[in-house]
């Protein structure tokens, strides 16, 4: 993905979860030629939400966006209206009742992730959404983990991001100072290079990324927990786009 983010050859993105050219290829290909309007859903085999969300994205008419999959104007209507009006905060999830996974779908239109939604490896949409609202409406402390239960480390660093004291980020999994200090310390000075990894005890993915972040060279990420070029360009685009959730 990284190299296709340096190189433009979005077409060439394989989906190694899937082992084929699952919905990167068809987003990425309507990307470069601004076809969005042919863009298919390869897991429904049809023209799923994404023709009319592509085609209310070119003509504007965001407003006259239909849900496919249940009939009627489902999530996509507030959304479109909060997309014109920028109330992306109210937006309420009618399957749900409450603001669930609607604006998990906003943040992912913000970022483009759109392919992310939902989470297909929990079946439901899991910390999608909470990072989602918390991005859209900056209250990143009130950001609960759902994999522990508890506020886990995005409480910490949500306060963090807030506040600008990164250096005071505790590791709520190590109750230490993990990983987060001295990356946080090396986000303020610029000394990404000196990130170690205490987890392994040596400079493990931090180091190269950290090189890589400085240099530009992101193909260059390997990935040692799998010997080869795998996670690390999830990771790296996931850094340009800011989709840290989507990452494998």
């Amino acid at each position: 993905m990284a190299h296709a983010t340096l190189t433009g050859a979005w077409h060439t993105l394989r989906s190694l979860e899937h082992g084929a050219r699952y919905p990167d290829w068809s987003m990425a290909h309507a990307t470069l030629t601004g076809a969005w309007h042919t863009l298919r859903s390869l897991e429904h085999g049809a023209r799923y939400p994404d023709w009319s969300m592509a085609h209310a994205t070119l003509t504007g008419a965001w407003h006259t966006l239909r849900s496919l999959e249940h009939g009627t104007r489902y999530p996509d209507w507030s959304m479109a209206h909060a997309t014109l009006t920028g109330a992306w905060h109210t937006l309420r999830s009618l399957e749900h009742g409450t603001r669930y996974p609607d604006w998990s779908m906003a943040h992912a239109t913000l970022t483009g992730a759109w392919h992310t939604l939902p989470s297909l490896e929990h079946g439901t949409r899991y910390p999608d959404w909470s990072m989602a609202h918390a991005t859209l409406t900056g209250t990143w402390h009130t950001l609960p983990s759902l994999e522990h239960g508890t506020r886990y480390a995005h409480w910490s660093m949500a306060h963090a991001t807030l506040t600008g004291a990164w250096h005071t980020l505790p590791s709520l999994e190590h109750g230490t100072h993990y990983a987060h200090w001295n990356m946080a310390h090396a986000t303020l000075t610029g000394t990404w290079h000196t990130l170690p990894s205490l987890e392994h005890g040596t400079r493990y993915p931090d180091w190269n990324m950290a090189h890589t972040t400085l240099t530009g060279a992101w193909h260059t990420l390997h990935s040692l927990e799998h010997g080869t070029r795998y996670p690390d360009w999830s990771m790296a685009h996931a850094l340009l786009t800011g989709t840290w959730h989507t990452l494998p």
